[in-house]
């Protein structure tokens, strides 16, 4: 009788393992889908023309404009803002991440400049 029992048990360990295999894989599709629709919504309305955002802001780009992202460069110092983005965001999420919720920032990576605001929290 003990067999059986073992064997009933063992069973049980396969399905619950299963569906745990099963949960985890349906768990990480829902998450890939959640943070890649805003990506490819954005990149969606990036390669629209201005006649095609207008005329259905959120369906699919029927024609693609590469133009807009030449337009960018052109018309700003693209360049300038996405080098300071890539300055600025590991300073900040190291501050972040090293100090406590509710604590001020560390000098270094406060951006409250001004000596008057040392002090405050950012």
């Amino acid at each position: 009788m003990s067999r059986v029992s073992r064997k009933a048990r063992v069973v049980e360990s396969d399905r619950t393992t299963k569906a745990a295999k099963v949960g985890i894989i349906v768990g990480t599709v829902l998450v890939l889908i959640a943070f890649a629709f805003p990506v490819l919504y954005v990149l969606n309305t990036s390669l629209k023309s201005q006649q095609d955002y207008f005329g259905n802001i959120s369906g699919l780009t029927t024609s693609f404009a590469f133009t807009n992202f030449l337009d960018v460069f052109a018309q700003v110092d693209f360049r300038r803002y996405l080098l300071n983005s890539a300055a600025y965001s590991p300073c900040r999420a190291s501050c972040s991440a090293a100090r406590a919720p509710g604590t001020p920032c560390s000098w270094s990576c406060c951006s409250c400049r001004s000596p008057s605001l040392r002090s405050t929290r950012c």
